[in-house]
């Protein structure tokens, strides 16, 4: 039945990342609470309610970047380190001071088969990590 939301469902998943860094050259990632951060991620249960930051860039990297697109108002938060939008993460990259750069990334994630999880406790098998959106500048 392709009727619905989930009318075809991929076999690879595009994930946003964010990433922050206070000398545009070393990056650090933003960590989320509800998708995968990194291979060894499992996937997470979330049981009679989607977080939406996680849920909402699912969306977000099928259509890809625009200048209008909502990600844009979580830039000024993040550089200001408003607790709220923080608080949305599992961690943040630089908890004393706010990040003077910030990108959002794309990474192909696909899960890994059965022997692959066997063998190095991977969840998933990670693409090439590509720029998602402008890189913001604090200024």
């Amino acid at each position: 039945n392709t009727y619905g939301l989930f009318a075809t469902m991929t076999k690879t998943r595009n994930e946003i990342g964010l990433w922050a860094s206070q000398d545009g050259n070393s990056w650090k990632p933003y960590m989320f609470k509800y998708k995968p951060n990194n291979a060894q991620d499992p996937p997470r249960w979330t049981f009679f309610h989607q977080p939406r930051l996680d849920w909402q860039l699912w969306f977000t990297a099928l259509r890809g970047y625009s200048k209008s697109s909502w990600i844009n108002n979580l830039v000024m938060p993040l550089f200001n380190q408003n607790k709220n939008v923080e608080a949305l993460f599992e961690s943040v990259p630089f908890p004393e001071q706010g990040p003077r750069y910030l990108v959002f990334v794309s990474t192909p994630f696909r899960f890994t088969s059965m022997a692959q999880k066997k063998e190095d406790e991977a969840w998933w098998k990670l693409g090439e990590v590509g720029q998602f959106s402008p890189v913001f500048d604090y200024e």
